[in-house]
């Protein structure tokens, strides 16, 4: 495992999703710091990964995510965390994880919500970056675009602990509503999870 940060909530989905047989790819895969939780697992990288050292390689495979050097059908799971706001053509990465994972395999999406996104995109490259900023419905719609059905999982991980009296009335929509716009308002995730529908 490399350098990078390990995100418990993201851990948390993503051992909901998954499971132990599952081949797995994590594209953007950086440090690896979720490389542990999978017995099967190829990440893949740019050349020239920042959390990488010359001593220290973490991706499996050095490759654009637009285009992946895998058979159709290799995967029971795709994953990224923190990176397809970064890809200027996010649609092909997401199409080509699709492409690459087995028939039901689901994708799961981690990046950075609005707020955080802006953040960035001010301090990285002096706002010269490619960063696309996403609301959630906006990268669920991408996402279902590729031929995914999608599901949001809403970030409570900001509120779950002084919202939990919430936990009934998260069953309305208007409530999940305004808690997903309140969590815009903040630092966050956006975390989409889309499963592979039949071709």
């Amino acid at each position: 495992m490399g350098r990078g940060i390990r995100y418990r909530h993201i851990e948390r989905v993503l051992s909901e999703h998954v499971r132990s047989w599952y081949n797995v790819l994590e594209i953007g895969c950086g440090g690896a710091v979720y490389k542990d939780l999978f017995l099967n697992h190829v990440g893949v990288d740019l050349p020239g990964n920042p959390y990488e050292t010359q001593d220290e390689k973490n991706a499996d495979v050095y490759c654009s995510g637009e285009i992946l050097p895998f058979k159709n059908e290799t995967f029971d799971l795709v994953f990224m965390v923190a990176c397809l706001y970064q890809i200027p053509y996010p649609d092909k990465v997401i199409k080509e994880g699709r492409r690459v994972l087995k028939a039901n395999g689901k994708i799961l999406i981690f990046d950075y919500n609005l707020k955080t996104t802006k953040r960035l995109k001010r301090l990285e490259r002096r706002g010269l970056n490619h960063n696309n900023v996403w609301s959630p419905f906006s990268l669920a719609s991408l996402v279902k675009r590729s031929g995914f059905s999608v599901s949001i999982i809403h970030d409570y991980s900001l509120t779950e602990q002084t919202l939990k009296w919430l936990s009934p009335l998260l069953k309305l929509r208007v409530v999940r509503y305004s808690i997903i716009q309140i969590c815009q308002i903040k630092e966050g995730w956006n975390i989409i999870v889309g499963e592979k529908k039949g071709d």
